[in-house]
């Protein structure tokens, strides 16, 4: 039996794992840097309107997402 048999065909993915390779091997220049975070996102100032704030669900009624403030 030849070793090649025994590995498997990876031709569908072969985009796939150019691609991961491919951003694996990039610098990382935009990752996210909590520390720069210095502006609101409008959540206190009331920016972000209470009908645009949503949840997937909620523990008790009392504390959907319309509290959320």
């Amino acid at each position: 039996m030849s070793v090649l048999a025994l590995v498997p065909d990876l031709t569908p993915l072969r985009g796939l794992l150019i691609a991961v390779f491919v951003l694996s091997s990039l610098p990382c220049n935009r990752c996210l840097d909590l520390g720069q975070c210095t502006n609101a996102l409008g959540m206190e100032s009331g920016e972000i309107p209470n009908e645009d704030i949503t949840a997937s669900s909620m523990y008790d009624p009392s504390l959907g997402p319309k509290h959320a403030r």
